[in-house]
């Protein structure tokens, strides 16, 4: 095991939050972001499991923008990573709320899909794609047909400048652009962040949170740890709750639990050597 499964989960909402304000620091706001991660999250931690009115009363998730309710179901990812069958489930419970609008319900799963490969270190980035329009299981939509010309451009290893070109910003171009980026250069959180600012409509909080589940928070620049450890960032809470969460799932019922020194992971993570 790489890293550790705290500090995947440090990486995964630290990037998410403070992505946006990295890469445009005059007009983000990562207490905004952190309001989105933060009410959904609680839900988990003082229930120990997923519950669908629990969720939206503490999320108001209906007064969200698509793309926002696309990055609050983060803490959900996370909680059930190392079950493909709940995680499924789950995200398709919060994803139901836009059954009108199926792009919305196919982020949540090509999101919450990544980021459980991340964390249970199966995340191989030529086979990804594949695998997350296989789990949306809807062939031929708006998004997966953008996914699927992702994976084109990065076999043909192209340039930004033939990344996909939108005119206007929507769900669909956010969430592949922000594919791409993470996994033109899946090892370094900083340039896959730092590259997505060359497409206005990329969404950095997906960029961030993918990179930094899969890189983990040992590899966020320290200059980003400057800007989080900054009066005004919730990174403080940030980290208390992904602690919290890795207590609750990993059946440490006591969320003040300390887990620093004990080796935790999903399901067959961890091998003998």
């Amino acid at each position: 095991m790489r890293y550790s499964i705290t500090s995947r989960f440090h990486g995964a909402l630290l990037g998410a939050t403070i992505a946006e304000k990295i890469t445009n620091p005059s007009k983000s706001n990562s207490t905004a972001i952190a309001k989105l991660l933060i009410p959904g999250a609680q839900s988990l931690v003082e229930l120990g499991r997923f519950e669908r009115d629990s969720w939206l009363k503490k999320l108001l998730i209906l007064e969200l923008t698509p793309l926002q309710a696309v990055v609050a179901t983060l803490p959900l990812a996370l909680f059930y990573h190392d079950n493909k069958i709940n995680l499924r489930s789950n995200l398709l419970s919060v994803a139901s709320i836009w059954q009108y609008e199926p792009v919305i319900q196919e982020s949540i799963l090509a999101i919450g899909y990544a980021i459980a490969q991340a964390l249970t270190e199966k995340l191989y980035p030529t086979k990804l794609i594949p695998q997350i329009v296989s789990f949306i299981d809807a062939p031929n939509t708006e998004l997966t047909d953008a996914l699927q010309q992702v994976q084109t451009l990065l076999e043909q290893k192209a340039g930004i400048e033939k990344t996909i070109i939108a005119k206007e910003s929507n769900v669909t171009t956010s969430v592949a652009l922000a594919f791409y980026y993470f996994l033109s250069t899946v090892e370094d959180i900083n340039l896959s962040v730092k590259r997505s600012i060359q497409s206005p409509f990329t969404s950095k909080e997906i960029v961030g949170a993918l990179s930094g589940a899969y890189n983990s928070a040992a590899n966020i620049p320290s200059s980003w740890q400057i800007v989080a450890d900054s009066q005004t960032s919730p990174k403080a809470e940030m980290l208390q709750l992904s602690e919290d969460l890795v207590a609750v799932w990993s059946g440490v019922y006591d969320s003040k639990a300390q887990l620093i020194s004990t080796a935790v992971a999903a399901p067959r993570v961890i091998r003998w050597r």
